[in-house]
């Protein structure tokens, strides 16, 4: 495997993480604001499910780009954008559906920013592992591929 191959596969396995993670925030967020879950999910539940799926997947994916194109980081063999793309994506998407509650709850802002900075801690620390989880299959996929390929050429 080439350098550039190794770089590509690494990107990749990086926008999974990111897509996975957005998913399982959107979710989180969604069971999180619909309080009244007492029957069927209606076709509106659903929609703002979508909503959060976008909003948390715009974050990802931006957090993704932007560390991919002005991310200067001296490692060369391994690079923990996997860990900036996590922390950034949670954080920004857990502000931005937060912001119209913290708007609204004005008169008790000390005590809102207390459960919303406990919350958006536990929420990062749910979306390493998942992150982790993802890039750490594609790290080894790629030693193995590695492995295999450079078998094939002692082989031949």
């Amino acid at each position: 495997m080439t350098a550039e191959q190794l770089e590509k596969s690494r990107r990749r396995f990086e926008i999974a993480g990111a897509i996975i993670c957005a998913h399982c925030l959107g979710w989180f967020l969604w069971v999180m604001h619909e309080p009244d879950r007492t029957g069927r999910v209606t076709t509106a539940e659903y929609a703002s499910l979508i909503g959060f799926i976008c909003i948390t997947l715009t974050f990802y994916l931006g957090a993704y780009k932007f560390l991919d194109r002005y991310c200067i980081l001296p490692f060369q063999s391994i690079r923990p954008n996997w860990i900036f793309i996590s922390f950034l994506g949670t954080s920004f998407s857990m502000v931005m559906v937060g912001l119209p509650r913290l708007l609204t709850s004005i008169y008790r802002l000390d005590e809102f920013l207390m459960a919303f900075l406990f919350i958006l801690s536990v929420f990062n620390l749910l979306m390493f592992p998942v992150m982790a989880v993802v890039w750490s299959v594609g790290f080894f996929g790629r030693l193995v591929r590695k492995e295999i390929e450079y078998a094939r050429i002692v082989t031949n």
